[in-house]
């Protein structure tokens, strides 16, 4: 009969326990909801949404390296592959978004960065044109001074190749729009500027779909990055929701994934502000 007490004892205890640590689970489940409902909203960029995160959008309300920022001019910049760039358009549907190199205006044009080549989330559209700046060099057809070592020197930029880079000091090669300025000529450093104003097209490769699923069921997307998973956080108050399939459904814990709809992802009925975890 002790032995029968000590087990009640503790499994009141165990109750308890977990009776007083679900309710901040599920308050933090429920801030998350709200907080992803939320958009990204700077300048012109506006109504941005999963996976971009950043300002009044939690890191978990997006993916990792898709962050945001709204600098004091009011531009909006993300960071690739350790250099940032200036958001000029994101299109969610189309998963394009364009940016140009904030470092890399006429003033900049003497640094040597990298490019987003060795980016894991991005990668170049088809629609771009090859502007390769050759230093140190025999100038060509655009020219331009940079100092190298201390030493001004006469450097040039092709468009579409990289001739004769093998003699030059340096050369990197930054993309562009195919639509070029002057009726297609790049004939001097101002056409060039309008080029690289212009920015270029990167596709994003996350994919996306769960978060459709999850909208369409009435959730909200984000990510756990310490699982490397998708989440889909439901609504706190179902009551006041709409009697719509979509609402029910996060509820009761009927989202589907994938194409097969035939599998529900869990088959417990899901308390209000909790998520759904959708596979990688």
């Amino acid at each position: 009969m002790e032995g029968f007490f000590s087990f009640q004892t503790l499994a009141c205890t165990l109750l308890f326990f977990i009776i007083i640590h679900l309710p901040p689970l599920f308050s933090d489940e429920n801030k998350l909801f709200s907080s992803c409902g939320k958009s990204f909203n700077c300048a012109n960029i506006t109504e941005i949404t999963y996976p971009f995160w950043g300002k009044d959008r939690p890191k978990e309300c997006g993916y990792p390296g898709f962050e945001l920022q709204c600098d004091g001019q009011g531009n909006t910049v993300i960071q690739i592959s350790n250099v940032n760039y200036l958001v000029l358009d994101i299109n969610l549907d189309a998963q394009i978004i364009t940016v140009t190199r904030k470092d890399l205006g006429i003033d900049g044009i003497c640094q040597f960065n990298s490019t987003i080549d060795n980016s894991n989330t991005f990668e170049y559209a088809s629609s771009l044109v090859n502007v390769t700046f050759n230093y140190a060099c025999s100038p060509w057809i655009g020219s331009f001074n940079c100092p190298i070592n201390g030493v001004n020197h006469k450097n040039s930029f092709t468009i579409g190749g990289d001739e004769g880079a093998g003699t030059c000091h340096a050369s990197i090669v930054v993309p562009g729009r195919k639509e070029l300025p002057s009726g297609g000529i790049i004939r001097d450093l101002g056409d060039l500027k309008q080029l690289l104003e212009q920015g270029f097209d990167v596709k994003w490769k996350v994919d996306t779909s769960h978060c459709k699923e999850c909208e369409k069921f009435g959730g909200r997307c984000g990510f756990d990055a310490g699982a490397n998973e998708f989440r889909c956080f439901c609504p706190d108050d179902q009551s006041s929701s709409s009697s719509s399939s979509s609402n029910n459904a996060c509820t009761n814990g009927l989202p589907y994934s994938g194409t097969d709809n035939s599998k529900p992802l869990s088959s417990l009925a899901t308390p209000p502000g909790t998520f759904f975890r959708f596979p990688s």
